[in-house]
């Protein structure tokens, strides 16, 4: 599943997207937003992009329409430990190549608030 967000707690499936290197997912806020991560809080490079394993939406959320709640842009069915994707590694996603950054994304308080509304209304 691909999800863009481009606004604040707005989020459109998509069935295709286009991935910049400047912009990161085209139609996203990530740009805009910032992080947290940076001095002066613009957005940060190596977290253009957030994936999500599939699965763990799926055993998360019961119900695929939920999945664009969790924030992430991409959902895919892949192993993401470290042993079988460390930082560096490169993957290819249609004609785009993404690479594995080090700095890790372990969700927000805005996901842990949906999924405890997730689990509430399950």
């Amino acid at each position: 599943m691909i999800v863009c967000r481009p606004t604040t707690n707005e989020r459109i499936v998509l069935e295709q997207a286009e991935l910049d290197l400047a912009e990161g997912l085209k139609g996203d806020n990530w740009r805009v937003r910032g992080s947290k991560a940076t001095e002066d809080g613009s957005a940060h490079h190596e977290a253009q992009i957030a994936i999500m394993n599939s699965r763990v939406i799926q055993a998360l959320s019961q119900d695929r329409a939920r999945w664009p709640l969790a924030g992430d842009q991409l959902f895919l069915d892949l192993d993401f430990s470290d042993e079988n994707l460390p930082a560096g590694t490169r993957l290819a996603i249609g004609t785009a190549v993404l690479e594995v950054t080090p700095l890790p994304h372990n969700g927000c308080d805005k996901f842990t608030a949906r999924l405890a509304a997730m689990l509430r209304s399950s």
